[in-house]
């Protein structure tokens, strides 16, 4: 894997950041529309509304943290590939 490699992973995992709290935010909004629901038919509305928004946060939180903790891990193993490399070309210096 390759530094550019990294610099699109990186900005892969900052979509999916971005991606996770708007749907925190439509999840909020969701439950504040239903807090304010009127009627019954608006009630049940509002929670449908609210469970589509939060099986779609929870998705969305779950692709950014699959991402968020191996990515780390990805950077460390080629690290020490990179080191592993230098340190035998030294050896034979």
């Amino acid at each position: 894997m390759r530094v550019h490699e990294f610099q699109e992973l990186f900005h892969r995992c900052e979509q999916l950041e971005r991606k996770a709290y708007g749907a925190i935010g439509k999840e909020m909004e969701a439950i504040a529309l239903f807090r304010n629901a009127k009627s019954e038919a608006d009630l049940q509305e509002h929670l449908e509304q609210y469970e589509r928004s939060h099986q779609a946060c929870e998705q969305a939180m779950a692709r950014y943290d699959q991402l968020s903790l191996l990515l780390p891990v990805a950077l460390m193993r080629v690290s020490w590939e990179v080191y592993l490399q230098s340190s035998r070309s030294t050896v034979g210096v």
